[in-house]
């Protein structure tokens, strides 16, 4: 999310008039990417971030498992969220004129 941000950022503050429209038209792009990317999977921030012995092996298990059913499903689903945006092209960030 936050490479996609940053080009969108950009974008929008090379195209604009002025900030304050360069950062509407930048929330209006991003809200519902942003709201798609923050629903975690399964064991959201305990399985990122594992604070004991047994939680990391857990976390090492599902890692392995993602290839499989019904662990794929899953991360598909999860990597599928990069789908939600669709980017433009800036013709500011390539040098190219509108």
């Amino acid at each position: 999310m936050s490479l996609v941000g940053a080009y969108v950022l950009a974008g929008e503050l090379a195209g604009a008039a002025d900030p304050e429209q360069a950062f509407a038209a930048y929330q209006g792009a991003m809200a519902d990417y942003v709201e798609t990317g923050l629903q975690l999977p399964p064991g959201g921030i305990r399985m990122a971030a594992p604070r004991s012995r047994a939680m990391i092996g857990i976390r090492i298990l599902a890692m392995r498992m993602m290839t499989r059913w019904p662990s794929r499903q899953i991360a598909e689903a999860q990597f599928g969220k990069a789908e939600a945006i669709t980017l433009r092209d800036y013709p500011a960030l390539t040098g190219q004129r509108r």
